[in-house]
């Protein structure tokens, strides 16, 4: 099942919600199973660069199919994961607020928040995912 633009704006509006309720400002941008963006939204007041980190959380999430939190921790003992950023030509992106999305149980894109702690991306993340389920 593919992640369509119906869930992707789903999940922008939990993590938008979210990020009310921790009174911060974030993007979010929800990514198909190849990166590809399907949905975008950057809450006013939200930083400039807040657009291009949400993309890369969740181009990097879709990419390895796995948290940004984990690959984030990896690449404290692994240094190759911060060589792999290097790499894709600033593309990949670790912190956390990058998670995989599952659609009927199957693997269908990734989303990234990025905008307040590290936590609060997560925490709108969650809620993304939870809404897409």
């Amino acid at each position: 099942m593919s992640l369509s633009l119906d869930i992707a704006n789903k999940m922008i509006a939990a993590s938008i919600r979210k990020a009310q309720e921790q009174g911060i400002r974030v993007s979010t941008a929800v990514v198909d199973e190849a990166g590809n963006l399907v949905a975008f939204a950057r809450m006013d007041g939200a930083s400039w660069v807040t657009i291009k980190i949400s993309q890369g959380k969740a181009y990097t999430a879709a990419g390895f199919r796995t948290s940004t939190a984990i690959l984030t921790e990896r690449s404290r003992s692994e240094p190759i994961w911060t060589n792999m950023v290097s790499f894709f030509e600033g593309k990949l992106m670790l912190g956390g607020g990058g998670m995989p999305v599952k659609v009927g149980g199957h693997f269908a894109g990734a989303i990234g928040v990025s905008g307040g702690k590290e936590e609060q991306d997560v925490e709108c993340a969650k809620a993304a995912v939870e809404a897409a389920a």
